[in-house]
């Protein structure tokens, strides 16, 4: 038995670190779980809240193309208007000349 209480103790040993390893390790984990229970409910929040700014978004550029060709049609109308305002305004010049 004597060539045997060498290894016993050298497992022995072994073992209490291994589980001083195993006892520091789950520490860490409850750390950790406690960190990612903090964060998961800030990161749910965050997609929930960039989801809701991607349909606003998506919802803005929709009407954005709406007034942009309404724009579209409008500027022909106001240049031409502008154009005979002008014209208009050197015809009267002219007629108060002529008075």
């Amino acid at each position: 038995m004597d060539i045997e209480e060498p290894k016993t103790s050298a497992l022995e040993t072994l073992t209490q670190r291994h589980s001083s390893q195993i006892s520091a390790n789950d520490d860490e984990l409850l750390a950790l779980q406690g960190r990612l229970d903090l964060e998961e409910p800030k990161t749910s929040a965050l997609e929930s809240l960039t989801q809701s700014h991607s349909l606003q978004i998506s919802s803005n550029d929709d009407e954005l193309l709406a007034l942009q060709g309404r724009l579209d049609l409008e500027e022909p109308k106001t240049s031409a208007l502008e154009s005979l305002n002008q014209s208009h305004s050197s015809q009267i010049s002219s007629n108060d000349d002529d008075l």
